[in-house]
């Protein structure tokens, strides 16, 4: 009687990377570096062309029909003077990441509270008060904050000159960015982002020096269209469109080519500075906020302001776009139930906040595995919304960065050790970013190149009809791009009237709520309540 084997399988767990106290030094490996990468080739081709892997390979096959193989990109051996080369600048980059420390607050200064950060040049250092135990994180930049007297005060402006404005310059040659402001509630985030009265933040400094360079440039046919929409307990909602009784919960979807996007999101286009103030006004008074222990304007909800900026230029003859995608993201901060004191309602929010914040924090440390032992780790982007979002600026096409926030008082020593370590975690994460041509233009112009290669190369010999049947599969990919982009159908002017009827419909909204007569100035005049919650 044969000998029956069993044989015994084991299931393996994932490998999670360590962030024990001796982890967070390893940050100091990576040289410094803003948006402007050192390694960054010195000349490129004025126009770069990134064909997709799908076209790539039905045109492959097309050419084995024809008996004549393609060469790689970059090879003079498969080039004809009918086809344009594809010139594709894979060029990698960690995820640059900063440290902002706030100044104390009324509440501890009241109870007197020791500081407990201190930051000589890029170098962050926590101090425990009571054991006397450090730890020294290297980041590409540690901001200094928390004394508006020190000499080495950082301030409003200098945040932006050394953390957006090199992502502005990155975004005009073609490439998707994104800024993400990361840290527990109350640390700052929004005021870094967003500013306060006439200290700007962030996304109203880029949206008008975006404007300032286009204007500088003459020569230039640019494009902008906005959208901002906020992420409140997994689900998403527009922050742009009048609330007519119940918001409208959106989905998110992912293309094969594009990456996640929100399905139903209003794109409304903008001629200025002041259309994105307006707009930026108008989504604020609609994002979730709240009173807690803690903080006494909370955000409840991340808020994601997305730019799409087309350019379109004349090479040759030919018309050329190439499209970003800037994300500016103010995430909700993490807060504990008893320093917060939130029940009920609150307590609900602040779940899937430290929900989506918790899976946000095993991405970057899968991410930052993934980069540092060289081997394949599935991601799960889809574990919350707030990280399939940033599916492309995590670990995918985008110029990345990332400010922590922390506060100075030795009160919060956890959570800023949580976010000082996850910042240098999000450090070892790498990005392959690529400048993005227009895809319906790229793709149409690939069909037109290569049908003339065919017809020109092998005119009505034997097998040019399988190979030009092959090569027509290329417009069927186009189908699904083109439902899509349907909204690039309708003309600039449209675009125009349709927000400028936006407007006007959030401007009476907001009249009949006695905020303002005009939903790009939103300047109180009378006594209101905006944005009531039952607490």
């Amino acid at each position: 009687m044969a000998e029956r084997r069993r044989r015994r399988v084991l299931p393996s767990a994932p490998a999670t990377p360590s962030v024990g106290p001796g982890s967070e030094s390893s940050g100091s490996q990576r040289s410094s570096m803003d948006g402007d990468s050192p390694t960054r080739p010195s000349t490129r081709p004025q126009l770069e062309v990134k064909v997709s892997p799908t076209s790539s390979d039905l045109l492959a096959r097309a050419d084995a029909v024809l008996g004549t193989p393609r060469s790689g990109p970059g090879s003079a051996a498969g080039s004809s003077p009918g086809v344009r080369a594809a010139d594709e600048e894979m060029q990698n980059q960690n995820v640059v990441v900063s440290v902002r420390v706030r100044p104390f607050n009324e509440r501890e200064l009241r109870l007197k509270l020791p500081q407990a950060i201190q930051m000589t040049g890029n170098k962050t250092t926590l101090e425990h008060a009571e054991t006397g135990r450090t730890h020294e994180f290297f980041y590409d930049h540690s901001f200094w904050s928390c004394d508006p007297s020190a000499k080495e005060f950082v301030g409003q402006e200098d945040i932006y000159n050394k953390m957006a404005r090199p992502l502005l310059g990155r975004a005009l040659e073609g490439y998707n960015c994104c800024l993400f402001a990361y840290g527990q509630t109350g640390s700052g985030k929004s005021y870094s982002m967003m500013g306060y009265h006439e200290e700007q933040g962030v996304i109203p400094r880029f949206s008008n020096d975006l404007f300032s360079r286009i204007a500088a440039d003459e020569g230039g046919n640019y494009k902008v269209e906005i959208s901002y929409f906020e992420i409140y307990s997994e689900r998403i909602y527009d922050l742009l469109v009048p609330s007519r009784g119940a918001k409208q919960k959106l989905k998110v979807r992912e293309h094969p080519i594009l990456g996640p996007y929100v399905e139903g999101l209003t794109a409304y286009a903008a001629l200025g500075f002041k259309d994105v103030e307006g707009w930026i006004n108008v989504g604020g008074k609609h994002r979730a906020t709240a009173a807690t222990n803690m903080n006494a304007t909370s955000s409840r909800s991340h808020a994601v302001f997305t730019m799409t900026v087309t350019q379109t230029l004349e090479v040759e003859g030919e018309e050329h776009s190439k499209v970003s995608k800037i994300n500016l993201v103010d995430l909700a901060g993490s807060e504990r139930s008893d320093s917060a004191g939130t029940s009920g309602v609150r307590l609900k929010e602040a779940s899937a906040i430290n929900k989506s914040l918790h899976s946000l924090g095993r991405i970057i440390s899968f991410l930052a595995e993934k980069a540092t032992k060289r081997k394949k780790i599935f991601i799960p982007y889809r574990d919350s919304v707030l990280t399939w979002i940033l599916k492309e600026s995590l670990g995918g096409n985008a110029k990345t960065a990332m400010l922590a926030t922390i506060s100075p008082s030795f009160d919060n020593y956890d959570e800023t050790l949580s976010t000082l370590r996850y910042a240098a975690q999000a450090r070892k994460i790498v990005n392959e970013a690529i400048i993005n041509e227009d895809p319906n233009l790229r793709l149409i112009r690939e069909l037109r190149e290569e049908l003339d290669r065919l017809r020109g190369q092998y005119g009505d010999s034997r097998g040019t009809g399988a190979a030009l049947a092959e090569v027509q599969s290329l417009r069927d990919k186009l189908s699904t791009t083109e439902r899509l982009m349907e909204n690039m159908k309708r003309t600039w002017e449209e675009k125009l009237a349709l927000a400028e009827e936006m407007r006007k419909e959030n401007a009476q909204q907001l009249e009949s709520q006695g905020i303002s007569k005009d939903a790009r100035k939103l300047e109180n005049v009378l006594p209101n309540l905006v944005n009531l919650n039952e607490d």
